[in-house]
């Protein structure tokens, strides 16, 4: 769908009829209701299609032979088949300090949209006082004891305040924050007692307002890492396409679409006073998707000690190891078996996604903020009946990919460990977005290393999504106490684990 934006950003909708009331419902659940995010079609360094198979691309770049479900052969670099038979590995976490309770009053959050730890265990805390948005961001550093150090953070128009963030913070090792701020086209960076220190453009950013106000939306879904050195690692999962600008006198509109990024991590460089964009590695896309296809396998990378990183691009369990340069040196398999995708699979999964959308729509109509108000006031006078009948074909028109990735999530921790989540055997994959989008399910966790030693799984009774890993074995999770509020609790894992 097409969004016309004006100055004042409204978003023009049509006429108030019932189906245009329907649409509200949409508009004012913007945050919780997009469209499942899934991979557009990009160009791969070099691609071609063999006589034998025409569904197989060759990737040179990344020196593999891959089909629409994952890698098939390795053409020209090492490759390490990993035990295919569980070992379990219990991480043997204590217990190390909580915050967010509010009991010392600093340490009230809110909405956490980013945690980490610096090289001396100092933990950082990027929090917002609206979910879903970037308003009132504010970053909470305590010391390793859970003691307080720091608390910056505030919008205005100087030099390190921010107008318009996604709430998300970089760290690097040595405490240096990087604060993304599409409204200002820069990005803040501060010491590590919080301590403006300069801000870097952009690249690109000119003068004309419509151009920067495309890049606002573009930031508030870009993904961001500490890379190495003075770096930041980049993927941008969804990119703004301008459909038609305005020729109006006076008026100052464009009318915009979203579409799926290309699949690649980019270095952005932050030495001088425009940052510079560099490409560091592709990934291979799946042929023949569509942004309404759902189990289409995720583009997961994070950052190595040294520059490389490590990368999930298909369907297969094939860990792919780059290096600083971008050039893959190792894929690291396990010969897990393939979940294609049948009829009952796409059956029970409509019907998951329609229990939790109605579940979505009745917890937001509830809400006493102002998503809350504008859901109700949308729905007023639109029969229950309708609004339901519209969530559920959106959820029938869903399309599927050929079979369910086996690969759900990736990290890397402090000593270089891979931490590669499965999605559960009986399960789907984790979604950030769409209507009634499934969370994250208890499953396995392999902890491998870059080499390719398997050191074992973490059974899916653990239920373990770390936030962050630190020095010394430490790693974060976010939690909720029994009001809803939000709690990072830090503990340590035991040597075999990190």
């Amino acid at each position: 769908m097409a969004l016309t934006m004006s100055d004042d950003r409204a978003f023009s909708l049509g006429r108030p009829t019932t189906v245009a009331l329907v649409a509200l419902v949409v508009a004012a659940l913007a945050v919780l209701f997009v469209r499942q995010a899934s991979r557009m079609p990009t160009e791969l360094r070099v691609a071609a299609l063999t006589e034998k198979n025409p569904t197989v691309l060759l990737d040179r770049q990344a020196g593999v032979v891959q089909s629409a479900s994952g890698i098939e052969d390795i053409v020209a670099q090492e490759v390490v088949d990993l035990p295919v038979e569980d070992s379990f590995l219990s991480p043997d976490l204590e217990d190390v300090f909580r915050v967010g309770d509010g009991v010392e009053g600093w340490d009230q959050l809110t909405s956490i949209t980013g945690v980490a730890f610096d090289l001396r265990g100092n933990l950082y805390i990027a929090d917002v006082s609206a979910a879903g948005t970037g308003v009132g961001l504010k970053i909470l550093v305590v010391d390793a004891e859970g003691e307080f150090v720091a608390k910056f953070g505030r919008a205005g128009e100087g030099p390190g305040e921010w107008r318009e963030t996604s709430g998300r913070m970089v760290l690097f090792p040595e405490g240096r924050v990087v604060v993304p701020d599409g409204g200002h086209g820069a990005y803040h960076i501060f010491g590590p007692d919080g301590v403006f220190n300069r801000m870097v453009r952009m690249p690109g950013m000119g003068a004309d307002p419509l151009p920067a106000r495309r890049r606002i939306i573009d930031e508030r879904s870009r993904i961001l890492k500490a890379g190495h050195d003075n770096s930041i690692l980049s993927y941008l999962p969804m990119a703004t396409q301008v459909v038609e600008r305005s020729s109006s006198p006076g008026v100052n509109a464009l009318s915009i679409t979203r579409t799926h990024g290309r699949r690649r991590v980019e270095r952005i460089v932050l030495d001088q006073d425009e940052a510079r964009v560099e490409l560091l590695v592709t990934g291979w896309t799946p042929p023949n998707i569509s942004t309404d296809m759902v189990f289409v396998p995720k583009f997961l990378f994070s950052r190595l000690p040294g520059g490389g990183i490590a990368l999930s691009d298909s369907s297969a369990y094939a860990i792919k190891i780059a290096d600083s340069t971008g050039q893959v040196r190792r894929v690291l398999r396990r010969a897990l078996p393939r979940r294609p995708v049948t009829e009952q699979i796409r059956e029970n999964y409509r019907a998951r996604r329609l229990e939790a959308a109605r579940a979505e729509v009745q917890a937001a109509s509830e809400r006493a903020d102002d998503l809350g108000v504008a859901v109700r006031r949308a729905i007023l006078g639109v029969p229950a009946r309708t609004v339901d009948s519209y969530v559920r074909s959106q959820i029938e028109r869903v399309k599927f990919y050929s079979e369910i990735p086996l690969v759900d999530n990736l990290w890397t921790t402090w000593d270089g460990n891979l931490w590669v989540r499965r999605t559960p055997t009986l399960g789907y994959p984790s979604e950030l977005n769409g209507i009634g989008k499934l969370g994250a399910t208890p499953s396995p966790v392999d902890v491998i290393t870059s080499e390719g030693r398997y050191l074992g799984t973490i059974p899916a009774e653990w239920a373990i999504t770390p936030a962050a890993f630190g020095p010394g074995g430490l790693v974060a999770f976010v939690e909720t106490d029994e009001m809803g509020t939000p709690i990072v609790v830090v503990q340590r894992l035991q040597y075999q684990a990190r």
